[in-house]
């Protein structure tokens, strides 16, 4: 996945980033584990920009579960729901 500002997400990123979900949320703790924090705030900022980019396409529900997600496991509970 890129931005249109070239930010992009590793293959391993995008494996780890699709493993993880709101289910995990008590058990993944980004708020000690600096590595899942980064990935889950880089894996936001580029499906902020992806759905940026494609506002008025057809985008797939899974792009808007999987962000609110991310801002849930990142406390983020308002940009979550």
């Amino acid at each position: 996945m890129i931005s249109p500002e070239g930010l992009r997400l590793t293959q391993d990123e995008l494996t780890i980033g699709s493993l993880i979900d709101s289910c995990d949320f008590g058990f993944v703790d980004p708020q000690n584990n600096l590595k899942i924090k980064s990935l889950l705030n880089k894996a936001v900022d580029c499906l902020d920009n992806y759905l940026r980019c494609n506002l008025g396409n057809q985008v797939s529900p899974k792009i808007y579960c999987k962000l609110g997600h991310f801002h849930l496991l990142l406390n983020n509970f308002p940009k979550g729901k």
